[in-house]
């Protein structure tokens, strides 16, 4: 960091990893997870919403099934057995994608947990407020609720932001700006190493080794109790003006 979005989305977009603010909430996280239906009239030569990237996914997966199936064939030829499958009732499901009606589910499902369903219902299909929503609650300091006339509102009870309880992270940070040898480079370093795994687990869970799955969420819960640790850190013991941030660097490049 800084970096940008990958597959060219949201160009005008620069990422920076910094402490939390309603800044950050609003002109970033807001704008990534954007609904559509706010995007209107705008061209979509970027995908300027995530949302209109996995459109385009769609409107490819049905034009090559189109295309297949006219010769008799189709584009989800794959060994079933490596497809995952996990079931969290009422807070995660991972289905197989072995026909084009699963491939569309599963990605209208990113969607929803993103924007919402629609203007009317930001929910998703667990009936959880979608990313976009969560954000804006933060910003308006109201819970988005269904008021008499039956219309979504920031009015309910209040959300809390205090900017003096963020840790004071610094912006885009790397380890060799954390003295060597201190407790706070030995911790960013061994998150870093730590992320890196985790994105080997990923990998080896969607490519053949489908029962790894469980060990790669137990991985993503350990990595946010370390990331956690880390924040709380000071950078130099006794000062407690910076703290140490995950900076997601490449081990190899420490």
């Amino acid at each position: 960091y800084p970096s940008r979005l990958p597959g060219d989305l949201h160009p005008e977009l620069t990422l920076h990893l910094s402490p939390l603010s309603k800044h950050l909430i609003k002109d970033i996280f807001m704008h990534i997870e954007e609904p559509r239906y706010l995007q209107e009239g705008k061209e979509d030569l970027h995908a300027h919403t995530i949302g209109g990237f996995y459109m385009r996914i769609k409107k490819t997966l049905k034009k090559l099934e189109e295309e297949q199936k006219a010769k008799g064939s189709t584009i989800f030829t794959g060994d079933p057995a490596r497809q995952v499958e996990y079931n969290l009732p009422g807070h995660l499901q991972i289905f197989k994608v072995s026909n084009l009606t699963d491939a569309l589910k599963a990605l209208e499902l990113i969607v929803e947990q993103g924007e919402g369903s629609s203007q009317v219902m930001p929910r998703d299909e667990y009936d959880k407020l979608s990313h976009y929503y969560k954000f804006k609650e933060i910003v308006e300091g109201r819970r988005l609720v269904k008021t008499q006339n039956g219309k979504m509102r920031f009015k309910g009870a209040v959300v809390d932001f205090d900017p003096e309880a963020v840790y004071p992270l610094p912006e885009n940070p790397h380890v060799k700006d954390y003295p060597a040898g201190s407790l706070a480079r030995r911790n960013a370093e061994a998150f870093s190493r730590l992320y890196l795994n985790l994105l080997y687990q990923l990998h080896r869970t969607f490519n053949g080794s489908p029962k790894k799955i469980v060990e790669t969420f137990s991985s993503m819960f350990y990595l946010n109790i370390r990331a956690k640790e880390l924040a709380a850190m000071e950078v130099i013991p006794g000062d407690p003006s910076v703290h140490a941030g995950p900076t997601f660097e490449h081990p190899a490049n420490l």
